[in-house]
């Protein structure tokens, strides 16, 4: 046999096998490409840079992806757009404060998420001090225990190492996942399926992107600030009661000195000091820096209270703190519970996570500890006297939007 026709036969025998790896494959792409269809349609898979984007130009929107994990990423855009007059931050438990507080025009943003440690602080202080994020008026941070009590490892910033800031879209393995995850749920997907990116979502009517907005109306706001579930604020009107969601409860982590509450005898001194210099630093860049520490459950509170030999730095991170951040200059609220505000705990979603109806109360406790004349007088809505005196829903200050 010569040498050309065994190389045309090479060639043939590589043809049919190429044909055949194409002909079993084909059904793979095309419900892969189904699937990315369907997720692109509802906005679940979007980059974090186009859910950014699709904030411009826009009165509501709801973001929450269902399929593909949850990211904060997308806030670091939206503040570098919106430039912020007053920008909150801290993780979920301060999610619930929202642009309604603040007065028309105002620039508000709610960070809830951005910062996920102590070493957060430092690092968003020096990303304003170099531009890389702009410079609010005022800037309210939500303080943890867990990020500045005793006897925690050495902090590193979170926002390139942890998998809460990544973007889903780039990496290959989410969107398996996903796959897997929506193929066991909803069976065979095809487009709008999920819905319509920036179509109403139910109850509010905000336009939502990603699958959880779009179904259950549940997602980040425009401002930033977190929607809740609407079927159980529809539940609260007829039959309002308190139920600590989180999985294991608070009170359940506390008590087993468990998760965030690990033992611990006293506030890491070092850390509040390098914490407060990072607030200095602030300040000096005409930043007008005030401080929540969150508040609990009442039954969480009052076990804290009772002094379990476990959580020693309760008593420090309760007066002591709150005491030397207002003697530094920087205005704060002690942790409490609902009755310090004269609610009921059906103002809790949780153990720690507050309402809007209860921040409403917390922040305008906040601004009366501002001075006169301060950025934050200027700020705040000529409503929130009046809506820190709501009494209409333990949950939401827009009970309207939720009515069964």
């Amino acid at each position: 046999m010569s040498p050309s026709s065994t190389s045309s036969s090479d060639t043939a025998g590589l043809g049919r096998f190429c044909l055949q790896v194409a002909l079993f494959l084909a059904p793979l792409v095309v419900l892969a490409g189904l699937f990315e269809t369907t997720f692109w349609a509802a906005g679940e898979s979007w980059p974090m840079a186009r859910i950014a984007a699709a904030h411009e130009e826009r009165e509501t929107l709801l973001v929450r992806p269902q399929y593909f994990a949850q990211s904060y990423l997308f806030k670091f855009d939206r503040v570098r757009a919106l430039k912020p007059d007053v920008i909150c931050l801290g993780t979920s438990r301060v999610l619930q404060i929202r642009d309604l507080l603040f007065a028309p025009g105002t620039k508000f943003y709610n960070g809830g998420g951005m910062l996920g440690s102590f070493a957060d602080i430092h690092a968003y202080t020096q990303a304003v001090a170099d531009g890389t994020l702009p410079k609010p008026k005022v800037a309210i941070f939500g303080i943890e225990p867990w990020w500045i009590k005793e006897g925690l490892p050495p902090a590193n910033p979170t926002w390139e190492t942890d998998s809460q800031y990544a973007d889903s879209f780039y990496i290959p393995e989410a969107h398996i996942a996903a796959m897997r995850a929506f193929l066991k749920k909803e069976g065979l997907p095809w487009p709008g399926k999920l819905g319509f990116a920036c179509t109403p979502a139910p109850h509010s009517g905000y336009l939502a992107v990603g699958a959880a907005a779009l179904g259950k109306g549940v997602g980040f706001r425009i401002d930033g600030s977190y929607q809740y579930d609407p079927e159980l604020i529809a539940s609260q009107f007829t039959k309002p009661e308190y139920q600590d969601r989180e999985t294991p409860p608070v009170i359940e982590r506390l008590r087993g000195n468990t998760e965030q509450f690990t033992p611990s005898y006293d506030i890491d001194h070092g850390r509040f000091h390098s914490m407060t210099a990072s607030f200095q630093k602030l300040r000096h860049l005409g930043v007008q820096v005030l401080v929540i520490l969150p508040p609990f459950a009442s039954e969480c509170f009052d076990y804290l209270e009772s002094k379990p030999p476990a959580q020693v730095w309760w008593a420090k991170y309760k007066t002591w703190a709150p005491e030397n951040l207002t003697s530094a200059g920087f205005p704060c609220v002690p942790p409490g519970c609902p009755r310090d505000y004269q609610l009921e705990d059906t103002t809790m979603w949780d153990g720690f996570h507050p309402s809007e109806v209860f921040m409403a109360r917390i922040i305008h406790s906040l601004v009366l500890k501002c001075p006169e004349g301060s950025p934050m007088r200027g700020l705040i809505s000529p409503e929130l006297e009046r809506l820190a005196r709501y009494a209409g829903h333990p949950l939401t200050l827009e009970p309207n939007l939720f009515k069964p």
